[in-house]
């Protein structure tokens, strides 16, 4: 029995912070100082075909540069 509640996410991805957004449409945006929910926005944007995003070792991870904004931009 599927559980028909759009509001309810299928998955949770574990960072509180993005969670918080799946749950919670009026929560406020991320901030540039939330380095593992950025990282988490690069690791999505990475798999959506971005491949200027920071790597696991990059010290650009979770640093929401020029690259990140401009994926953000394209993928809206």
């Amino acid at each position: 029995m599927s559980d028909s509640n759009p509001s309810k996410p299928v998955v949770l991805c574990g960072e509180e912070r993005i969670d918080t957004l799946f749950r919670d449409t009026t929560a406020p945006a991320l901030a540039s100082t939330d380095r593992g929910a950025i990282a988490v926005v690069q690791d999505l944007l990475a798999g959506h075909g971005f491949n200027s995003m920071p790597g696991l070792l990059s010290p650009h991870r979770g640093t929401f540069g020029p690259s990140t904004a401009t994926a953000v931009r394209t993928f809206q």
